[in-house]
């Protein structure tokens, strides 16, 4: 499992425990809960409802409240797909790691369309095809594609052509229904590889309404590495891929600031 490079996962249990201790009164102690994730909200629900209007029971509500936010937070673990212990299916990851994701929500939508802004992220510190930049890269996540923008590239945004279509041994290839393509400048300068870290390609795709692919390894992913010069080098790689939802870390510290504050107001009411 791996989390979307740039949210600092390590605050979610201070922002956990810290929402938990604002519920109860100063000097006490929380008690943890046996079970966590929703075996463990139900458990606590059961005891407060049990210990209804007692302080006790208030303490457990508060656990409760900070298990749901943990099982808000737990969607932010990516699946990746990639070379032992992960999965490859197609044999074509060449030693680097791939995550496809979107916050869950389209960004706008008309009466016929919907517009998600889709990351595609690339891992290729063990990367071992032999290649020396990553120059194209393409995803998939609907059978049409109505119109898309790039919104974000490693190194120079506007170094980046975008075309409909998958990727042949040139690059974008104009074809392919559903992709939509980044290339390099040629020579390529802004994606060497192996690189020990990551790589985002933010794609702002419009598709009809409901054709966004959802299901277990239902969208695709095409990349292309090739040597300084710009020649393809190994395999290209095609891979399918799930499209993974990974909540906003502004929308994770927004739940905590809300149980925070209804903690508190509770507290001064009591």
């Amino acid at each position: 499992m791996r989390i979307r490079p740039g949210f600092p996962i390590s605050l979610v249990p201070f922002m956990v425990r810290r929402s938990s201790e604002m519920c109860v009164s100063k000097g006490k102690s929380l008690e943890v809960a046996p079970r966590s994730g929703i075996a463990g909200l139900v458990v606590l629900g059961r005891r407060w409802l049990a210990r209804k209007g007692s302080a006790m029971g208030f303490r457990y509500l508060c656990a409760a409240a900070a298990l749901s936010f943990l099982s808000v937070a737990t969607p932010a673990l990516a699946t990746p797909i990639g070379p032992p212990p992960l999965s490859c299916t197609g044999g074509t990851c060449q030693g680097s790691i791939y995550e496809l994701t979107y916050n869950g929500s389209p960004i706008s939508s008309t009466a016929t369309t919907q517009t998600f802004a889709i990351t595609l992220t690339i891992d290729p510190t063990v990367y071992n095809g032999g290649g020396a930049f990553i120059n194209a890269v393409a995803p998939k996540v609907s059978s049409k594609v109505n119109s898309f923008i790039l919104a974000s590239a490693p190194g120079v945004l506007a170094n980046w052509t975008t075309m409909m279509g998958g990727i042949n041994a040139g690059g974008c290839s104009g074809s392919g229904s559903g992709f939509v393509c980044a290339k390099d400048t040629t020579p390529p300068t802004d994606a060497p590889v192996p690189f020990a870290g990551t790589y985002s390609w933010v794609f702002n795709i419009t598709i009809p309404t409901g054709t966004l692919f959802t299901g277990a390894n239902a969208a695709s992913i095409k990349v292309q590495y090739t040597d300084s010069s710009g020649n393809k080098v190994g395999s290209l790689v095609s891979e399918d891929i799930t499209l993974e939802v990974i909540p906003e870390p502004s929308t994770l510290l927004l739940v905590t600031g809300g149980l925070a504050f209804l903690a508190h107001r509770y507290r001064k009411a009591a």
